[in-house]
């Protein structure tokens, strides 16, 4: 026993032993590698960056040395680098610099032709970022660089509507004010040297100028055109909606100074009533809620806001039997949110009403169409109560809109307000993210082509109501020549008659009158004063 028990021991001992030596030996190795200078220590792997991620670094760090020679070798050829490139959150290295007021670095950006309208995925440009930071100095300079002080970001911001500093806010108005009257200055400039090309760039740009400003004299563009000609660019101010009865400062119109007769028929002719939208007549078969009936089939008619209700389609025909109607005006509507075929109109008198589109397949598209159409109608009554209805002119009937395509466009409308109504599952997401997509672009493409089948109507009608005036004006002249012709045949037969006035022919356009008496026909007749000289001597 005694001999088992020492055995033990010595175990132990050997063990414990042990483990002290190898605690010792790791304590040495640690000492030794602590102090182990910097050249004996292994590298440590250094990521690679590439050269926009170096120049976005610097930008953000105020590297001021680093950006110019990084930006000298770009400019010698040694790198290829994009000065307009962007990192996280679509931010360029001028945004990085204009944000932490790193003065150089920008000056130095510009200098490489960075853009100073470029937007991140907020739509803030590197002057939304100067005037949040209040960085007065980098907001000249970005002025002086024709940056773009209109432009708004994705809440609808200015760069001025986010600057809280009351000095740069003044700075950035005075900036919009001297954007504005340099862009009129050169359209009435453009205006009078008839440059078509810079008049179109600029009404169609996304800051227009004021199509009807004017100069010192009071002269807007179209005074300009018509003073020095300048029929084309008076056709394209007149198709932008320029105000014709504009008068200058001494009381003169467009029209009393046209430099020639084809420009002064232009600006005579009546000018077309703009387009105004509205309410499109809607109608069909609809479910109203009564108190003790319960649901009943009614035919509905929506019309220049009102709502018309009928027993049968044939009655709504004729209009007679009308079973009821409701004014739309300051009217709303809601819908129900435990049925997607129910819908309730409170009218502008307190009333309230129920209404359900057919059980059919698509009834809640159904639905959507119909509370589409009654918020149009809704919008139209309210807005003509306030303004007043105007007496339109008996030819914009003639202005017949596309039924079909209108009633595709509510369609599609109504299918993408469902789509964006409704939140789609997480497992089901990319599909109906796809459709919704598809549906944007069909409505979007079909309110183009609707929009373009107006504006084409309209532009019709101007070139009807100009050759009719061109007509007119070619009427009269005949009608004057035939008189003078007249009286010339008056003059061979009686020589005791008076000779008839000397037409003014100063007074008339060489391009629209001809010699009656040219070539060979001019050599066989004979003058007047012997014509005259004969039938004297005749008749003694």
């Amino acid at each position: 026993m005694w001999w088992f028990t020492g055995q033990v021991k010595v175990a132990t001992f050997i063990f414990a032993s042990s483990g002290f030596l190898l605690l010792i030996f790791a304590f040495i190795i640690f000492f030794f590698s602590f102090e182990m200078s910097d050249d004996e220590m292994p590298e440590s792997p250094v990521p690679c960056r590439t050269p926009e991620e170096d120049l976005l670094l610097r930008s953000r760090t105020g590297d001021y040395i680093g950006t110019k020679e990084l930006l000298k070798q770009f400019s010698e050829g040694q790198i290829t680098l994009n000065v307009n490139c962007k990192g996280n959150h679509d931010w360029t290295p001028l945004h990085h610099a204009c944000y932490f007021g790193h003065e150089k670095i920008v000056d130095l950006l510009i200098q490489m032709n960075a853009d100073v309208n470029v937007v991140n995925d907020t739509g803030d440009t590197p002057l939304h970022k100067a005037a949040y930071t209040s960085r007065e100095e980098l907001v000249l300079l970005l002025l002086s660089k024709n940056a773009d002080v209109f432009i708004r970001n994705s809440e609808g911001q200015t760069a001025k509507d986010i600057c809280e500093n009351e000095d740069i806010k003044k700075l950035l108005k005075a900036a919009e004010v001297a954007d504005v009257e340099k862009k009129n200055s050169m359209l009435l400039h453009a205006a009078r040297e008839g440059n078509v090309q810079i008049i179109e760039n600029l009404l169609k740009s996304a800051n227009p100028p004021d199509i009807n400003c004017t100069d010192s004299l009071g002269n807007s563009a179209l005074h300009c055109a018509a003073y020095r000609g300048k029929k084309e660019v008076v056709l394209l101010l007149l198709q932008n909606g320029i105000d014709t009865s504009l008068k200058n400062l001494r009381g003169q119109r467009a029209v009393d100074l046209a430099l020639n007769l084809p420009t002064k028929q232009i600006l005579g002719v009546q000018p077309v009533k703009p387009f105004q939208k509205t309410a499109a007549r809607f109608e069909g078969l609809i479910l109203r809620k009564s108190r003790f009936l319960g649901w009943k089939e009614v035919w509905t008619i929506l019309e220049k806001g009102v709502m018309s209700f009928f027993v049968s389609r044939a009655d709504s025909t004729t209009g007679t039997r009308r079973k009821g109607y409701k004014y739309l005006d300051g009217a709303k509507i809601m819908a129900d949110e435990s049925d997607v075929a129910v819908f309730t109109i409170i009218f502008s008198d307190n009333t309230r009403q129920r209404f359900s589109v057919p059980r059919a397949n698509q009834k809640q598209v159904d639905r959507q169409k119909w509370m589409n159409s009654i918020t149009e109608h809704i919008e139209f009554s309210s807005h003509y109560l306030k303004q007043g209805l105007s007496d339109s002119d008996p030819e914009d009937d003639d202005i017949i809109p596309v039924g079909t395509l209108k009633d595709n466009l509510q369609t599609a409308q109504a299918h993408l307000q469902l789509f964006e109504k409704n939140e789609p599952l997480k497992k089901c997401c990319n599909d109906i993210v796809i459709l919704v997509d598809s549906a944007r672009k069909v409505s979007s493409t079909l309110s183009h082509c609707l929009l373009l089948f107006t504006q084409q109507e309209e532009v019709r009608m101007l070139q009807l109501k100009q050759q009719q005036e061109r007509c007119r004006f070619l009427q009269d002249a005949l009608h004057t020549l035939a008189q003078e012709h007249h009286e010339l045949e008056k003059s061979f037969i009686s020589p005791f008659h008076s000779p008839p006035n000397t037409p003014h022919y100063e007074d008339t356009d060489c391009d629209e009158f001809f010699d009656a008496f040219e070539g060979d026909a001019f050599k066989d007749r004979k003058p007047l004063s012997s014509a005259i000289n004969f039938s004297w001597y005749s008749l003694s």
